[in-house]
């Protein structure tokens, strides 16, 4: 069976949910998980392997691989440098096939059922999103983010500004310029931020690769390490499956055992799930509500305008400082 090591960094107390993502590792007994941090977790699956360290050691560690000045002044921006990570941590790699990174705000399905044997010989990029992806092992693959075509990786390694290097625009647009092997399938269930209930994004999403679209009444759930989402549209119900579930910038209470076998994923949190998926359940775990959902619409262009701003003011200091 192809070897595959998932790297993840954090720095600071592990989320909340860390126990729940931890146990959606476990459930992928032949993944190994690879977790750098200063935190000092316990009760680990087996699967999940321990590099205790601090973020200061890994900006050393990183920045001894580049022969020019870096910037790497939190963790938030080491995601600029998730593409170089086959080379950053190339000793720790050692006999994995292919290596990937990840966050840990998502749920992990049945990644096998995905990154089949089949597709690992096909493909040597799966996904173009930085919550997973995943890179073919070899000198020549580790090092595409430093081909000369798109976003320039010295640039993004030098900006204080995050470039989003691990995404669409970076790492993966260097991928389909150069027509490498590349696996860019909607399997999984990226939800957006623009939504009060828990809803699938439409960011990065092309004719080519749409498979999950919303439905006015749908709820997402764990059953036995694979994510579903069941939803319920002219009198029939329909259910999908996915990779992994991402949540991204929301905070979901847990109020379930980590360790359930089966729970849903809804607005609300984590909840409890005995039995068949009914209306009631979407109703009072994942309800649609076009004016919270208006809401939390002017909230994120709230957001993302102190953003655009705050990366101007970057720029314009990089460049007086040039």
């Amino acid at each position: 069976m192809t070897k595959i090591a998932v790297i993840l960094c954090y720095f600071g107390k592990l989320p909340e949910n860390f126990p729940l993502f931890a146990e959606s590792c476990r459930r992928n007994a032949t993944i190994d998980f690879l977790l750098f941090t200063d935190d000092t977790p316990t009760h680990l699956p087996e699967n999940m392997h321990l590099h205790p360290t601090t973020f200061a050691a890994l900006q050393r560690r990183v920045a001894g691989c580049f022969d020019f000045a870096i910037t790497l002044h939190t963790p938030y921006k080491l995601c600029d440098y998730k593409p170089a990570y086959g080379e950053i941590f190339a000793p720790e790699l050692s006999g994995y096939d292919f290596w990937g990174y990840g966050d840990m705000d998502l749920v992990f399905g049945d990644l096998r059922a995905y990154f089949t044997e089949d597709k690992l010989r096909k493909f040597d990029k799966f996904y173009a999103f930085g919550h997973l992806s995943l890179y073919r092992n070899t000198p020549e693959n580790n090092a595409v983010y430093r081909q000369p075509v798109g976003m320039d990786y010295h640039k993004a390694f030098t900006t204080r500004e995050i470039a989003v290097f691990d995404e669409i625009n970076g790492i993966s647009a260097k991928y389909k310029a150069l027509g490498l092997p590349f696996y860019d399938r909607q399997d999984y269930a990226d939800i957006t931020k623009a939504s009060d209930r828990l809803a699938i994004t439409d960011v990065g999403i092309t004719a080519d690769n749409q498979l999950h679209p919303n439905y006015s009444e749908q709820i997402f759930y764990c059953d036995r390490g694979r994510v579903f989402r069941d939803a319920y549209c002219n009198g029939q119900w329909l259910t999908d499956e996915f990779v992994y579930i991402h949540i991204s910038s929301r905070h979901l209470p847990l109020h379930i055992d980590p360790a359930a076998d089966t729970y849903f994923i809804g607005k609300t949190g984590y909840e409890p799930k005995t039995g068949v998926t009914t209306r009631a359940d979407i109703a009072r775990y994942n309800a649609l509500d076009p004016a919270a959902d208006e809401k939390q619409r002017r909230h994120r262009q709230r957001l993302d305008l102190r953003r655009k701003i705050k990366k101007g003011f970057i720029r314009i200091k990089e460049r007086i400082c040039k």
